[in-house]
């Protein structure tokens, strides 16, 4: 039994299609579902779900209980890059794990993952293999794109039919860890922007008076909130101005019936 591990993105795809040409037994493609994805994101997961089964593998989708309940249960957002990125280990890897139990009770299956070495500096020493790897359950994981460069990758996918994504996986729109490009593609998705204010304002604040956002203003030169960070990511690099709410004009008539604060 095998679990070939999909986020639907460009490598998933590579990865889907070298288990087709090497891989033998029963096969599943494993989607997590982070009930965050991108509002088009879904056909992307249909095309593939279509193509793995036609070439005889299952594809599964795992449900979690979504990005937006996680983060009003633990009362905050995950944080990029640190240890209090909980978000893959609550919305994928655990459920994940709890699912393989239950379809391979005896441990026996393998797991592939798509990881290469050359995707990021933190990637450059990824193993090819972890065996009894503790995130899968203690089943063996095997990593077979470790050293495939972008072209190789390319090719597999071409094999397929389905397109080439000039941007990452969008089961996580926004991920935590987006960068100004993801940002700037947000800004056409004026709805979510809007549900996601909805959920940092409902959030509050932290005990040291700072409010609960989904990204760091830290990160995005002083940006609060998702409405300024995606404003940011609209300037030029270093051209930011954080607004002054508390010296900003008034640009309107205040009221004068006696009745209102002004």
């Amino acid at each position: 039994m095998n679990f070939i591990f999909s986020s639907c993105g460009n490598v998933s795809v590579a990865l889907m299609q070298w288990a087709i040409e090497n891989l033998s037994g029963e096969t599943f493609v494993v989607y997590s579902n982070t009930g965050w994805e991108a509002p088009f994101w879904h056909e992307r997961v249909d095309e593939i779900k279509i193509y793995a089964e036609k070439n005889g593998l299952k594809f599964v989708t795992i449900e979690s209980e979504g990005m937006e309940a996680l983060v009003r249960r633990k009362k905050g957002w995950p944080m990029a890059a640190s240890k209090f990125q909980f978000c893959s280990d609550e919305l994928k890897v655990r459920p994940a794990r709890e699912w393989m139990l239950e379809v391979d009770p005896d441990l026996k299956g393998k797991c592939f993952t798509g990881i290469r070495r050359e995707e990021s500096e933190h990637r450059k020493d990824a193993p090819s293999f972890i065996r009894q790897s503790e995130r899968h359950g203690g089943r063996d994981l095997f990593c077979p794109l470790v050293n495939f460069k972008t072209e190789q990758r390319n090719e597999l996918i071409k094999k397929t039919g389905i397109e080439i994504l000039p941007y990452p996986s969008m089961e996580c729109f926004p991920c935590i860890n987006s960068n100004r490009s993801n940002f700037r593609m947000l800004s056409n998705y004026p709805d979510i922007i809007d549900h996601i204010e909805k959920i940092e304002n409902e959030m509050g604040y932290t005990r040291n008076g700072k409010k609960r956002t989904m990204f760091r203003p830290y990160r995005h030169m002083g940006a609060v909130g998702i409405r300024e960070v995606v404003e940011w990511s609209l300037c030029s690099r270093g051209k930011y101005k954080k607004p002054d709410l508390e010296n900003e004009q008034l640009s309107f008539m205040p009221c004068s019936s006696g009745f209102c604060g002004f």
